[in-house]
């Protein structure tokens, strides 16, 4: 979606946040300088006020973070650290590891989360979305997790040990949340199992409702993909 390349910061302001009243997953391509190659991916979530950019890291996302912090859009910029991206060690493309220091640069708030945390994620990601509700103000997070597989089916992972990828699973985020919840009393390793239990049956149900039921008609392959804009576009 091309829109205007005549934008005021004012306008862009007003644009961003009618898209916080929009719900579910949005993709929105946003075109704001006059060479027409700053872009923004927008990624809606469901949640009003707050948008979640997902952006690589190259001259597209310094020049977003630049933007971001002279326009002061409350925006949370998010670095899926898995340390390998597709299959590269951050070690070998990277000049800096401690990737929340490229919002320095942009007089930028920022901090890096244990992504395999939830209580530090939760209050990690609170803080950031506080500050763009209350105070209009970006946030960059470097957010640390893992992958336990390859990056897609062709992937063997062979660029990691199998020592690494344990350690990594030893500390897996739901097998150390079920650990705290069981060691604080809130339930047990039984009450527990039944719930994982019961998720599984209920994921193996829809996957057979989804094999059985029929596609779904053409006229629907663009509902809920674009926000309905309130300006014009090309």
């Amino acid at each position: 979606v091309k829109v205007s390349n005549t934008l005021s910061k004012q306008k862009v302001q007003s644009q961003v946040k009618l898209m916080y009243q929009v719900h579910s997953l949005r993709l929105v391509h946003l075109v704001l300088t006059e060479e027409r190659r700053k872009i923004l991916v927008l990624k809606k979530l469901e949640y009003q006020n707050i948008t979640y950019l997902s952006l690589r890291i190259n001259v597209v996302f310094h020049e977003v973070l630049n933007m971001a912090a002279m326009w002061d859009l409350p925006i949370v910029f998010i670095v899926e650290n898995n340390k390998y991206a597709m299959g590269t060690d951050i070690t070998r493309h990277s000049a800096i590891l401690d990737l929340q220091q490229k919002a320095v640069a942009y007089g930028m708030d920022h901090a890096q989360i244990d992504g395999k945390d939830l209580f530090q994620s939760y209050y990690g990601f609170k803080e950031a979305v506080d500050r763009a509700r209350n105070e209009s103000k970006p946030t960059f997070l470097d957010v640390i997790t893992y992958r336990f597989r390859g990056h897609s089916m062709s992937d063997p992972a062979k660029y990691r040990t199998k020592a690494e990828l344990q350690d990594e699973i030893d500390r897996d985020p739901i097998t150390r949340m079920k650990n705290w919840i069981v060691e604080n009393g809130l339930a047990t390793e039984e009450a527990l199992k039944a719930l994982d239990d019961e998720a599984k049956t209920t994921a193996k149900a829809s996957i057979k409702f989804a094999d059985e039921s029929p596609f779904p008609d053409e006229s629907t392959l663009t509902e809920d993909v674009y926000v309905d804009w309130s300006w014009d576009v090309e």
